[in-house]
């Protein structure tokens, strides 16, 4: 059943927090919260889990804003989706990472300005 899934998923990152490193358990906690997001559209328990990384790791959390946009376009809180890409974009630049993620993120921001009619900003 759904919930007892969801309670061993719960469990089983618990356990791997005791082992894995700071590195692993991003990584952990960011596809759990994907499955809670992609395939089980429970919105706030995927952002609890795109919480996790931000308090292991500063330094490489721009695709979890993303992600976290994501979610708040889906429940429809874009005033929330517009502040955690503006984060993301924020750190894709003090990073200096690539500009694929950076052209993946205005693209999600337009499309929520876009959203919210706001026209000029899309």
């Amino acid at each position: 059943s759904y919930s007892s899934s969801s309670s061993s998923m719960d469990s089983s990152a618990a356990v791997v927090a005791v082992t894995a490193s700071d590195i692993h358990l991003t990584r952990i906690y960011t596809t759990i919260g994907l499955v809670y997001k992609n395939e089980r559209y429970d919105y706030d328990r995927a952002l609890q889990y795109f919480h996790k990384p931000q308090l292991l790791q500063e330094k490489n959390i721009a695709l979890t804003y993303v992600n976290m946009g994501d979610v708040f376009v889906n429940k429809k809180d874009y005033d929330m989706a517009l502040e955690y890409y503006h984060k993301a974009i924020k750190m894709i630049h003090q990073r200096g990472v690539d500009d694929m993620p950076a052209a993946m993120t205005y693209h999600k921001l337009s499309s929520v300005y876009y959203k919210v009619g706001n026209y000029n900003k899309s």
